[in-house]
């Protein structure tokens, strides 16, 4: 397997805490709606008019915000009567021809319309009703991309994209909300695209830094943490932030780290890595650590401590490289690597809070094949992706736009972000936003490698689900 279809897939399993989905091919059943559906080509900017329809995410009954007002036109996309949104969806077809995914996410457009229909069905948005635009693009073209990106905020009137962009091109995610200044929920976060941002920016799933604080939460609350610990922090590349945030962490429990120290090769460049950590494995013997914690860049770290026979335990932040492990990390050298996880997917599909998705997409797409993530075998649709990822991103938007009230803009968006507090979400069961947290996943459990676990090795839950990293009440 390649370095790129590794990292698209990792980055896909990530989505999990949102979920994927499928082909650029829409439904041919009529889905009943409120608001007209359009979809763009990720080609050549060329529209084609589908059926009315809607795309909801079965939440809370759409209230009236912070009380009754007169609905105008607040903001771009936003009228007395509607908001309009964007919808960016992976290219599946493109993929799997391509040999880039063994399948996709069922009728991810058809997904959408069911959920954004049941939503405009219970009221809408305080009064208003959800239109949408959907577009596809490919996560290994960044100028097809580039282009939907602009298709969906330079062409239209568009208050919110759902969605963004994942993958090799998750920096254009920056062109939504920077360029464009158009809000968003959904891509990947990280505080050098934060900086870039003009407009809010959300997402459903956790960010480095909140996998971080909530990594260093378990360690201690599992005993593996305790005030005698000698912890070694190593940094990747761009993970400096978080690795700050880790060593302030430490101290604020007492724990000084006994060292600070980057792996700054690139992840896939073997030889560099090999000795940049030929140097950091004798720091870190000789500053006497039993553990290390490795924030980014846990492939290199991982193969960094078996060769030099540290006898350390390995905490990695970054769970999705250890699903992910290629030729360069066998599962049995990275046996015994704790991280910090969300529920499985098998956990969020039967939770109670997941069903309303459920039941929306079944009503309405008898075709779709609604079951437990581990029943489906490799090239068959994963139509739970796209369910649970979909009703998850535009439940944070009904939640935060109900919340901004009838004043809504993306200024509101961003005050309801900032005051939001703590809340659940479809298959997620703590999430909270608050001032300077823009990732709404807190659930977590301390999980570790078992080599001996299932095929290749599995990641195995050994605490329970928990609240950890988040504002508010937990």
């Amino acid at each position: 397997m390649n370095h790129l279809l590794r990292r698209l897939l990792a980055v896909l399993a990530l989505i999990t805490v949102l979920p994927a989905a499928c082909t650029t091919t829409e439904s041919d059943d009529e889905v009943a709606a409120d608001g007209a559906s359009t979809t763009l080509s990720g080609d050549d900017g060329a529209t084609d008019t589908s059926q009315p329809s809607a795309t909801a995410a079965p939440g809370t009954d759409a209230g009236t915000g912070d009380g009754a007002g007169e609905l105008t036109a607040s903001d771009r996309g936003v009228t007395a009567d509607t908001i309009n949104v964007g919808v960016s969806m992976l290219d599946f077809a493109a993929l799997v021809e391509d040999g880039l995914s063994p399948q996709g996410w069922g009728d991810q457009q058809g997904v959408w319309e069911a959920l954004i229909a049941d939503l405009n069905a219970r009221g809408g948005i305080n009064g208003r009703t959800v239109e949408a635009t959907y577009g596809f693009y490919s996560p290994v073209n960044e100028e097809e991309a580039l282009s939907v990106c602009s298709q969906l905020t330079e062409d239209l009137e568009t208050l919110i994209v759902l969605g963004g962009f994942l993958g090799p091109v998750e920096d254009v995610s920056t062109c939504i909300t920077g360029t464009n200044d158009t809000a968003l929920i959904g891509g990947r976060l990280s505080q050098e695209r934060l900086d870039q941002s003009s407009a809010p920016w959300f997402e459903t799933a956790a960010s480095r830094s909140t996998r971080t604080a909530a990594l260093i939460d378990l360690l201690e609350t599992n005993g593996d943490l305790t005030a005698d610990s000698k912890v070694a922090i190593v940094a990747g590349n761009d993970t400096a932030l978080e690795a700050d945030l880790a060593a302030q962490a430490l101290r604020d429990r007492g724990i000084e780290p006994v060292s600070e120290l980057a792996n700054t090769a690139a992840e896939g460049d073997t030889t560099a890595t090999a000795a940049e950590w030929a140097v950091l494995s004798e720091r870190i013997a000789a500053d006497e650590a039993d553990a290390v914690l490795l924030v980014g860049a846990t492939t290199s770290g991982i193969r960094g401590v078996v060769d030099a026979g540290l006898d350390v335990a390995v905490w990695a932040v970054d769970n999705d490289a250890l699903t992910a492990l290629g030729e360069s990390v066998t599962s049995a050298e990275a046996d015994g690597v704790l991280t910090a996880t969300g529920p499985t997917d098998d956990e969020r599909w039967v939770m109670e809070s997941n069903q309303p998705c459920i039941d929306v997409v079944a009503a309405a797409l008898p075709e779709a094949d609604l079951r437990l993530p581990s029943e489906y075998a490799e090239g068959e649709e994963e139509w739970w992706r796209a369910t649970m990822a979909y009703c998850r991103w535009l439940a944070l938007f009904e939640l935060l736009a109900t919340e901004a009230g009838p004043d809504l803009s993306r200024e509101s968006l961003r005050t309801a972000g900032e005051t939001i507090g703590s809340f659940e979400l479809p298959g997620v069961p703590f999430a909270s936003l608050g001032p300077g947290k823009f990732d709404a996943e807190d659930a977590f459990q301390l999980s570790v490698w078992n080599a001996d676990k299932g095929e290749n090795g599995e990641l195995e839950p050994v605490t329970e689900l928990q609240s950890a990293g988040g504002v508010g009440e937990g």
